[in-house]
């Protein structure tokens, strides 16, 4: 699935079910390494529960299946998944490599049953998503003031929990340490993030997209002018009539 608006496709994301990863690697811890690239199945094998190797190996699939839709449009195909390669995170975010050369930004993210990879070109970008398991009351002490009145549902908590993630990603700040620092605000039919720092995240584009009960949101902050003057006031959107491309 892309996002974007009628001007520019901003980028591309895709999702994985965990559970058709699980019941794969439960066979064999190595059975989708094929699919890896050279320090990723390095990083795998440093994976010590299934847990863990199952949320590595979907995330991974995840992102290249959005590189891979990206490729398709504007791109000559790509023969293989592993020749595709997402080393683990310097503290920026993943950056995908093909054939050793770097091709582009990718963000991951994995809530129980799924798993979701965006790739991007432009400025940063992040993805996160929640399903129904999360709990808003286990969680409710990392909500602001402003926002609790507005919170009457698992889904309304669910949005806002990743927007606030998406935030935290593209402001580089680590989790769980700042999320009553940022309120999420629906005015103007937009979504719009508020600070202590107001530069931070003033010129930050986001979006809440649904399946169900899963819920992924897209934090996108463009880095060049022209770009973010393009975009004002138009925020992501999905590019109509594309499928969600999904690995089930």
């Amino acid at each position: 699935m892309s996002f974007g608006n009628r001007m520019q496709v901003l980028g591309y994301f895709a999702r994985v079910s965990l559970q058709a990863i699980r019941r794969v690697l439960e066979k064999a811890p190595d059975a989708l390494d094929d699919l890896l690239g050279p320090s990723e199945r390095e990083a795998r094998k440093r994976c010590v529960t299934l847990k863990r190797r199952t949320e590595f190996v979907g995330g991974r699939l995840a992102a290249k299946l959005a590189f891979m839709a990206a490729k398709k449009e504007h791109m000559r195909a790509c023969t293989s998944f592993c020749l595709l390669d997402i080393p683990p995170a310097d503290g920026r975010g993943p950056k995908i490599y093909y054939l050793g050369a770097r091709v582009g930004n990718v963000s991951i993210s994995h809530s129980g049953r799924w798993a979701a990879g965006l790739f991007y070109c432009l400025g940063a970008a992040s993805i996160d998503i929640e399903d129904s398991v999360w709990n808003s009351k286990a969680n409710e002490h990392f909500f602001s003031e402003f926002e609790l009145p507005y919170i009457v549902s698992e889904k309304d908590a669910r949005i806002r929990w990743t927007l606030k993630e998406c935030c935290l990603k593209l402001a580089n700040l680590p989790s769980f340490q700042f999320h009553s620092a940022i309120t999420i605000c629906n005015g103007a039919k937009k979504w719009v993030a508020v600070t202590g720092h107001p530069d931070a995240l003033q010129d930050a584009l986001l979006a809440v997209f649904e399946w169900g009960t899963l819920v992924a949101s897209i934090g996108l902050l463009p880095s060049h002018t022209m770009l973010r003057t393009r975009l004002a006031g138009l925020g992501p959107a999905i590019k109509q009539g594309d499928p969600c491309i999904s690995l089930l």
